[in-house]
């Protein structure tokens, strides 16, 4: 995961307004009538069961200066309570009776009742006179379960309340009692599933209820995690939500334990870079693929008893999703299964099972190491083509019947002629037959082939595979040339010392440097490479091109390098296997401005190549035929400070006054120049052009070119580790 670059700023810390003092008191009153009454404050306690935890000071300022202004609208609700260590009121028929004075407890209006609470510390009236400081209350008398139920229905209609708070009222409440005797103590018998939604909430841990409080993860989305039957698969499919990851992998296993874990708030997510929350739509395919598992295609029997301790049959089984209500209301198919875990954990007993039993019959086991050969790398667990198996339950296409190969080799095929190969990303095992034994078999007893049945499509597939490699070879020759031709055709039109105005080179520069840079590491590697350029390291070709632009003075080379990078980039998609022939207009423009052709160029390039394939091969047959001996290998020797220089390249240079490296770069300069020979674009010459504009013999040339590379490489390679480094961190994509 990489930093944000633009943080998601993280809400204002909560800050709670303190509460009024509560006063001590003793059991309630739990049957007689309800009146309305006029009672000093200080004679009513704050209820202990509010779910409501957060209150906002500013709020409760606002709404102090409102009762100050207007006078409390509405009676708080309380119910009679005795006072600590006493009886509980009794009604005598006409008034409440307290053993001392009379005592309340809230049940509810306590955002109200700590507004009062503020304007009666500030020394302001709360009632009316004659009795200023007493408020109108409602008198009920009632049960625990009776506030908990007010105070939370109250809330909720309210939309006071946070999810957090909400869950942890309904779970309080819930104690003993079903969903549906739930749902009808609070007024909500029609809305069974509401209920039964909030409390699923209670099984998610508290940082994924931080993240609803926050916005963070829709409670619609919550619920559909909440529905998963086991807490590892929740945690990961909540972080998944939040976060926005679409595979529920190592990686979120990883977040989880470092962040969430640890106690950190997801909403204080602002330095990782994530792309969350998850829509409904994708969490509902996040979890179809991630967290459920279609029992239809279950490689156990699903009705076994005996696969794992203390679980039945899936189609029993409350995690199907056809027996889970919230699933069926979600629209999740019946037949999944909803816990994943429990599935693997069949899945791996039974294909423990199936791997012994394979074993007594006299079937070969294969070793981990090779089954790992016979399939493929990526995906799911299938046989590599040419694997020289067959999967006896794959189905034989070649069949008009589309048997599989187990159906078909059924009695031609003994037992310890089956090999069992496990699946080494599934642990699925998998029942095979050598392709050369099925093969025969099939041919004779039903006139068709494995490699038919198996290839097919495949043998055409690789045809094209081939073609495709084979254009896009062709296509990297004809961008080669083209490249080149481009920054040649550029300094042939510009005379030596174009004028530019003044500050020009240095624009011109920034300028190369900046295409460079953007055109990408495959632009950079194709130019460093035409041009010879020196590394620091494998992979700066694209410091190498930059460097080079702050080196050229001159503007026309500045100009053929810039053109000679645009052609490269427009040429790239040449060499791909799946290039298309025809090209924009504006390409086609470009090119033809230099009387560059691609077709030409492609087609000579095929035939270039034709000619050494047959050169090679004529080559080969006389080195066979004893005509031609087998070439004697090449001598070296250190060649001014080179090593592994070929003599015979040596010895060629010495004819023609080249003794040292020196020389051979003032004749690279040359042929910069165009001076006494070809002319060449301006860095299109280097080391291997020089040594083959002096005539050194084909087949050492580019052996001395290597050992010149590698000389440059190895005496650059301390004084770029001797530099000193920059202070602070290099941007990313920096020239």
């Amino acid at each position: 995961m990489a930093k944000k670059t633009n943080p998601v700023p993280a809400p204002a810390p909560e800050v709670r307004a303190p509460a009024p003092e509560r006063a001590p008191v003793g059991p309630p009153a739990t049957s007689g009538p309800e009146i309305v009454e006029d009672v000093p404050l200080a004679a009513v306690a704050p209820c202990p069961f509010n779910v409501r935890r957060h209150f906002d000071p500013a709020d409760l300022a606002s709404l102090a200066d409102s009762i100050r202004a207007l006078g409390l609208k509405e009676p708080l609700l309380v119910r009679p309570v005795g006072r600590a260590g006493g009886p509980a009121p009794e009604w005598n028929g006409y008034s409440w009776i307290y053993l001392g004075e009379p005592a309340y407890e809230l049940a509810d209006g306590e955002r109200r009742f700590r507004a009062l609470a503020l304007i009666h510390q500030a020394g302001g009236d709360i009632g009316k006179a004659p009795r200023p400081n007493e408020v109108p209350v409602i008198v009920r008398p009632m049960t625990d379960e009776a506030v908990r139920a007010v105070m939370l229905v109250s809330r909720e209609q309210s939309r006071d309340l946070r999810t957090s708070e909400l869950v942890a009222g309904y779970t309080a409440l819930a104690e003993g009692r079903t969903v549906e005797q739930l749902a009808e103590f609070l007024g909500r018998k029609n809305e069974i599933a509401h209920v039964r939604g909030v409390l699923k909430l209670a099984r998610l841990p508290g940082w994924a209820l931080a993240a609803i409080d926050a916005g963070k993860l829709k409670p619609a989305s919550a619920v559909l995690v909440a529905g998963l039957h086991s807490e590892p698969s929740r945690k990961r499919a909540a972080a998944c939500a939040i976060l926005g990851f679409h595979h529920a992998d190592e990686e979120v296993d990883a977040f989880i334990a470092d962040h969430f874990d640890r106690g950190e708030d997801p909403t204080e997510l602002e330095d990782w870079d994530y792309d969350g929350p998850l829509t409904y739509r994708e969490l509902k395919d996040l979890l179809a693929s991630e967290f459920q598992r279609e029992l239809k295609s279950a490689p156990f029997p699903r009705q076994a008893l005996d696969l794992l301790e203390g679980v039945g049959s899936c189609d029993a089984c409350p995690k199907r999703a056809g027996n889970d209500p919230d699933a069926v209301e979600a629209k999740v198919r019946a037949d999944m299964c909803l816990d994943p875990e429990c599935y693997r954990a069949k899945e791996e007993v039974w294909n423990t099972r199936v791997v012994e039993a394979a074993k007594a019959s006299g079937k070969t086991i294969l070793s981990k190491k090779d089954a790992e050969k016979l399939f493929n790398r990526y995906g799911d667990d299938s046989l590599a083509y040419r694997s020289g198996y067959v999967d006896l339950a794959a189905t034989c296409y070649q069949d008009k019947e589309k048997r599989t190969y187990g159906a078909l080799l059924k009695g031609h095929v003994a037992d310890d002629q089956v090999a069992i190969a496990v699946g080494p990303k599934t642990g699925k095992p998998f029942e095979l037959v050598k392709e050369d034994l099925a093969d025969t078999v099939l041919k004779a007893k039903y006139k068709i082939g494995v490699r038919s049945s198996l290839s097919g499509s495949n043998d055409k597939w690789l045809k094209e595979q081939r073609e495709r490699k084979k254009k896009a070879e062709l296509g990297r020759a004809a961008a080669a040339v083209a490249n080149g031709l481009v920054a040649a055709r550029v300094k042939e039109k510009l005379p030596p010392g174009f004028p530019v105005f003044q500050g020009g080179v240095p624009l011109l520069q920034h300028v190369a440097a900046t295409v460079a840079s953007f055109g990408g590491s495959d632009v950079c590697r194709a130019v460093a490479k035409r041009r010879g350029l020196p590394l620091k390291d494998p992979h700066a070709h694209r410091e190498a091109v930059s460097a080079l632009a702050f080196t050229l003075a001159e503007p026309r080379d500045l100009i053929a390098l810039i053109a000679e990078l645009a052609a490269t980039y427009r040429t790239l998609s040449w060499a791909s296997e799946y290039a298309r022939d025809n090209v924009s207009k504006e390409e086609r423009a470009f090119f033809a401005a230099f009387g560059i052709d691609r077709k030409t160029l492609t087609q000579d390039a095929a035939a270039e190549k034709k000619a050494a394939k047959a050169s090679k091969k004529k080559d080969k047959k006389k080195s066979a035929g004893g005509g031609v001996p087998a070439p004697a290998p090449v001598a070296l020797v250190t060649w001014d400070g080179v090593p592994n220089f070929p003599e015979q390249a040596a010895a060629h240079l010495a004819t023609k006054g080249v003794n040292t490296v020196a020389d051979l770069d003032a004749v690279v300069e040359r042929l910069k120049r165009g001076d006494g020979g070809a002319a060449r674009p301006n860095g299109a010459a280097n080391r291997y052009t020089a040594l083959k504009e002096l005539g050194v013999p084909p087949d050492v040339v580019y052996q001395a070119g290597d050992a010149l590379v590698d000389w440059e490489s190895a005496r650059s390679a301390p004084a770029a580790a001797a530099a000193p480094k920059p202070k602070g961190k290099r941007k990313a994509g920096a020239a």
